[in-house]
Formats: structure tokens, sequence, C-alpha cells
């Protein structure tokens, strides 16, 4: 649709809304899901208190997000910056979105769950898809189309709610920041890792740099979508307090998962001359060594993801967050070292160094709270 060099301007555009999204919703998904595992009948004002929430959390990270992008658009992108505020003009609809729809996820009810975040993150690419077949090609376009697919995913909000919006709120958004501490330095930790390399390529890199590189992230990122369903029902099985894994069973996970990664690391890798071309043209083959470079980096994040998503529902957050700042200072020493002689691909040579890190120090904790009772209140291990 637009080609390296466009394609790395609507990256640009949207790099610091991707980066502040999930960070600046500060844990209000876990916070929500594990709440409604614990009261499921509070499910009304469960909802209200996510939306206030989420309104919360999206009008502060609108905030900080605009004045990020005002004082540190890198110079020559800085043209940017008015479709860069449209785009975080969106996040407050995104937060409230996120935070509601969590609660059929702690609730249990993975099929409205599941479909909801299928139409969320399609609708997008999707509307995108039809501006290009009516001929549209600019940044501007795409990013106007991409605000307008924001727009309506926000719908989703009312899928479930039986009642109306107005009445009781439980609990308070002050009690459920205060409640939920834990899961918003676990979130926010995650968050500054893994949006971290779409910082250093904003700064770092060209915009055909960061165009290769932002078409390779989806790609790479499907080796995700196993363990992130792995961890949707991890996390609600130890949200609920059901039977604790075994250090056996964590075991034979982390084998089983280690396993299809490879597996699917391989496939993946070996299909990348056939796949770039046919889905994103010939432009655009440059961006098969930043795919091959992310895979391991994605395999490797995908196991961590759904470790820390089980801990995460028992309130064991700390492991998370020491994980990732650990993880954060390896991406950034490792970047440093090799920037001068691999250019851009020290980020994801160190985002893959990294995400070892993460996922041994994750593993490692399950393995030692493998024994241990579950946490009684919201977040009790860390507030």
């Amino acid at each position: 649709m637009l080609g390296p060099e466009g394609r790395g301007a609507f990256a640009a555009t949207i790099a610091y809304p991707q980066m502040l999204l999930y960070l600046g919703l500060l844990g209000a998904a876990d916070l929500y899901a594990r709440e409604a595992a614990r009261q499921p009948d509070e499910d009304a004002a469960l909802r209200r208190s996510a939306l206030l929430f989420g309104s919360l959390t999206g009008i502060g990270t609108m905030a900080v997000c605009i004045v990020l992008t005002v004082c540190s658009m890198p110079t020559e992108k800085r043209d940017l910056i008015p479709l860069a505020i449209l785009l975080a003009m969106t996040l407050p609809l995104q937060h409230i979105r996120l935070a509601v729809q969590a609660i059929d996820h702690g609730a249990g009810r993975f099929n409205r769950y599941n479909v909801s975040r299928i139409i969320g993150a399609a609708t997008p690419p999707l509307a995108l898809g039809i501006a290009w077949l009516l001929g549209a090609h600019s940044v501007t376009t795409a990013v106007l189309v991409y605000a307008l697919a924001m727009l309506l995913t926000a719908g989703l909000v009312q899928w479930g709610m039986t009642q109306p919006w107005r009445g009781p709120v439980t609990p308070s958004p002050r009690k459920a920041a205060r409640l939920g501490k834990g899961y918003a330095a676990s979130q926010v930790a995650t968050e500054v890792l893994d949006r971290a390399d779409l910082g250093l390529v904003l700064w770092l890199g060209t915009l055909v740099e960061q165009g290769f590189y932002a078409s390779a992230v989806p790609i790479a990122g499907t080796l995700a979508i196993f363990p992130m369903v792995v961890a949707t029902y991890v996390f609600q099985r130890g949200a609920a307090g059901t039977k604790i894994l075994s250090r056996g069973k964590i075991a034979a996970t982390l084998g089983g998962l280690t396993a299809v990664q490879i597996c699917s690391g391989l496939i993946l890798a070996g299909l990348l001359p056939f796949l770039v071309p046919l889905l994103l043209g010939e432009r655009f083959t440059a961006a098969i060594p930043f795919a091959l470079w992310l895979i391991p980096a994605a395999a490797i994040r995908g196991i961590a993801i759904a470790g820390d998503g089980y801990l995460r529902g028992r309130s064991i957050a700390r492991p998370g967050i020491f994980a990732r700042i650990i993880a954060l200072l390896l991406l950034i020493v490792v970047t440093a070292s090799l920037y001068s002689s691999q250019g851009i691909f020290a980020i994801p040579i160190g985002l893959a160094v990294a995400q070892v890190a993460a996922a041994g120090i994750i593993f490692g904790a399950m393995i030692q709270n493998s024994a241990t009772e579950p946490a009684t209140a919201w977040g009790a291990s860390d507030a």
C-alpha cells in the first residue's frame, strides 16, 4: 500500500501510541480478569469500573504520548507529528475496550473474549486493505483509516453488558489502582521491554530501515500466537485458584512450548523467501533479513509470555518485573556494543539475548513457586 519508505513513515507515526498502549493501561486487563474470576456475579459493576478505569488511563496515556511525540520525534520525522497526535487520541478508546473485555477472560467466557480480540485485532488491517483496494496509497489516508478503525472497535465494549452503564461501580477506579499495583508494575516492565526495539528503530533507523523492520515484526510475531493462547488459559487457571502446576508439569510445559517454538520458527524461516514477496511485494524482500533475526526473539518471547501468564494469574508479579528489567538492560548493552559493526541488526540480536534471560528467570520462578499457595487477594503478593 505504501512502499518501504511509506511503511516506515506509518511506523514512525504509530510508534509512540504502540509503545504506550499497554504500558499506560497499568495492568488493567490482568486486574479486572482476576477479579472477574473471583467474583463472576459482579459482572455489570465490574464492567462499569473497567470503563471508568480505562477512560482515566487512556486520557493520561494520550497526554504522555502527545508530549513525547512533540518533544522527542527525530528531526527528520517531525513532519509526521500531526498524524501521530491523531493516533494518540485513539488511546482512550483502546484502553476502555481492553479493560472491559478482560472481564470475559477472567470469567472464563473464552468464546466471547477470543472473538472480541480477533475483531479488535483484525479491523485495522482489514480497513487498510479495503482502502488500498479503493486506491489509497498515502500515509495520511492510512492514518485516518486506522484511527476510524479504532473508533469502530470501541463498540465491542457493549458486547456482554446486559445492564445500563449507569449504576454501581465495584471496585472504584481508585481502589482498583491501589490493589492492582503489582499488575501495573508487571505490565509496565513487560511493555518497556517488548516495545523498546520499536523506540530504538525509531531513533536509530532511517525511514526505509524502519519500514522494513516494521514489516518484519508482525511476520515474526506470529510465533507468539500459540503461547498467548496458552497464557490466556493458564492465567485464568491461576486466578481461579485451581490446581497448582507441579514441577514436572512445568518442565513438561516448558519442553513442549520450546519444541513448538523451534519447529514453528524453522518452518517460518524457510517460508520467508516465498511469504514476503507474496504478502508484501518484491519491494519488501529486504525485510527478510530483519524477519530472520527477529524470529528467535519472537519465539523465546512467546515462551516467556506463557510462563508469566501463569505467575500473574497467581498474583506473583515480581519475577516478571525483575526478568524484564534485566532483559531491558541486556538489550541496551548488546545493541550499543554491536551497533557499530551490525548497524540496525544489532537491535533484534540484542532482543533475542534479552528474551532468553527473561524466559529463564520466569520459568525459574515458576519452579520455585510450584508448591506455594495462590494469593488470596488482588495482587496480594505485590501490594
